[in-house]
């Protein structure tokens, strides 16, 4: 959806790493990543309702989504060691 409307309203988004598109992209978007000094680093929180089920193609995103955050977390933390 953001990158539609980027797209086609000519506008800025803001996007985690893992959803954005490579530098060579036919459509012509361009990453950029905010420097830590001008918005400092934040946890995020996944979380659902007590006792609630997720639909299945929802608890795979989100575990996938979870592994590539921790991921990136790990990569964050031995560059910085």
């Amino acid at each position: 959806m953001l990158r539609g409307l980027v797209l086609e309203a000519n506008l800025i988004s803001f996007q985690i790493r893992i959803g954005t598109m490579p530098t060579d992209n036919k459509l012509g978007l361009v990453a950029r990543e905010i420097d830590d000094r001008d918005l400092p680093r934040a946890n995020l929180v996944l979380g659902q309702l007590r006792a609630r089920n997720l639909p299945i193609p929802a608890a795979i995103f989100a575990e996938r989504l979870a592994r590539a955050l921790e991921g990136m977390r790990s990569d964050a933390r031995t560059t910085a060691e």
